[in-house]
This record gives structure tokens, sequence and C-alpha cells, in this order.
């Protein structure tokens, strides 16, 4: 849309000109969910680093849209930037049906998870993409939100996940190699182990190593 498209430049370049006469404007349309403008003017006065209109965000923002999942991300990203506690279970919320979504924009919101909400409490939602199995590349990017949290809650599921590698390559020193298989490496990242891509050798590791809790407890 020409239209939406224009307006979206002129916000832009007000926010970036610190223009704080239209403050109001852009309330109003922070505070209309209808509006196209709505997300990318949030988007815009975070990257200014103007978070004041969070609390109009959070108060009128459209969270029952999921073909605005990108909106979404945005959003998510300013509320975790102010601090707001139901940040995660906004985002968690939308993706009740993670099947409906892009492998490309899950692992991005693996990613945004990954930077803006490093914390166990996003481990479930981590867990349930991995648990999906759309794309090889959204276990990989799961992965690396879940080796950063290093919570051993999810060993079990990043277990089951072996096999869905990506199974890229990148040239380096006049060869062609193999990608890391991003699972493995959080699990070694957790365990402190290393077993590979050996599937059958982690899970025996994990039994023993239950079992062997469990004889300890009282």
């Amino acid at each position: 849309d020409p239209d939406v498209n224009a307006r979206r430049q002129v916000v832009r370049s007000l926010i970036l000109l610190g223009r704080l006469e239209i403050k109001p404007r852009l309330a109003a349309i922070v505070g209309n969910p209808g509006d196209p403008l709505c997300a990318e003017t949030s988007l815009q006065l975070f990257i200014a680093g103007d978070v004041s209109l969070a609390p109009a965000v959070k108060k009128s923002y459209r969270w029952d849209c999921p073909e605005y999942l990108e909106d979404h991300r945005i959003i998510f990203v300013l509320l975790c930037r102010v601090g707001d506690p139901d940040a995660l279970k906004k985002l968690d919320g939308i993706l009740k049906d993670e099947n409906r979504y892009p492998a490309h924009v899950l692992g991005m919101i693996a990613d945004t998870i990954a930077k803006f909400c490093p914390d166990k409490k996003a481990i479930p939602l981590l867990v349930k993409l991995l648990r999906a199995g759309t794309h090889p590349l959204v276990a990989e990017r799961v992965a690396k939100a879940i080796a950063r949290i290093s919570d051993p809650s999810a060993i079990p599921d990043l277990i089951e996940a072996i096999p869905n590698r990506w199974g890229g390559t990148y040239y380096k020193d006049g060869a062609w190699k193999s990608m890391p298989n991003e699972v493995c490496r959080a699990l070694e990242t957790i365990t402190g182990q290393s077993f590979g891509e050996n599937q059958a050798r982690w899970q025996l590791w994990w039994h023993t190593s239950m079992a062997s809790q469990s004889d300890r407890l009282p």
C-alpha cells in the first residue's frame, strides 16, 4: 500500500529527528491496533530509545491476530525492554498453533527470546517449538536459545531432536564443511558431556543420570 509506506517513512523520519511535538499523534497510532503503523511506530520509538508509550501498547494492542506474528514479535521486544512480566505469556498465547507459521518466523521468535528474554520461564515455549519439528532450522535456532538459558529440564527434548538437524554446509579453508549440530552443542553446553550425534548414547547417559539422582533421594 503506497499510502501506508509513505506514512511509515514520515513516522520514521520524525522519530529519528526527535520531533517531540508529534508525540500525541504517535500515541494515537500506538493506541489504535487497527492502524497498520501501530507496531511499526512502536518499533521506531523503541529503536530511538523511547519506551514511554509501552503502557499504551500493552493496553490496546491486539494479540488475537495470528497473521500479525512479526508485529507481535516487535511488541514482545518492546514489552521485554520495559520489564513487563506478561510479555512471554502474550507471545505464548499466539503460538498455540505453531505449525501454521513459516519456519523462518519461528526461528526469529526463538532468536528474539534468546536475546531479550533469556529466562527459564521461556523454556516451556521453546520446548513447544522444539517438539513441533516443523523444520530442522527451527530446531537449530531453538537449541541455541535453550543453550543460552542453560536449563537442564530441556535435556530430554533436546535428545529427541538430535536427528532433526539442518545439515547445511559452509566454505572455509578451501573446502566445504558441515554445519555443526546446534542441538548437540546445546546438550554439550548444558551437560558438560560429549556424545556427538549418537542419540542412543545420549539417551543411555540421561537415563543413567536420572536413575542415579533417584537413588540419592531420601
